[in-house]
């Protein structure tokens, strides 16, 4: 599982994600398949059984899970919510895959995301 931050507003929803990925970058799909929303709704996206577009070179064997806001501003830091949220994924994920680890983006890639450790 590969935790992503939108670096963007916390009040970052689905379609504003459909808009950058798909509208913007020509994208077949949003890349991740999870959002997690301010209020901490676990929003699928992009279906599980299709790979990923969210760590280049990662994409093959990893669950892509983006958590709304800006973690690297005070302003739109992730809520409380949304942390227990993506905890109760990983625990989901992990009954179910039981050897699987949640790593930030930036352990597989040169960047800040998703901004705080997890």
């Amino acid at each position: 599982m590969i935790v992503h931050h939108s670096a963007s507003h916390v009040w970052t929803n689905k379609a504003d994600i459909w808009k950058w990925h798909v509208q913007e970058n020509g994208w077949e799909d949003i890349g991740y398949h999870y959002l997690i929303q301010a209020d901490g709704e676990i929003v699928p996206c992009r279906p599980i059984c299709y790979m990923g577009a969210h760590a280049r070179g990662n994409n093959h064997d990893s669950i892509g899970v983006c958590v709304a806001g800006d973690n690297l501003s005070e302003r739109d830091k992730w809520t409380v919510e949304q942390i227990l949220s993506l905890q109760n994924l990983y625990r989901h994920w992990l009954f179910l895959k039981p050897n699987l680890q949640a790593v930030g983006h930036r352990d597989v890639r040169s960047t800040e995301c998703p901004g705080v450790d997890i």
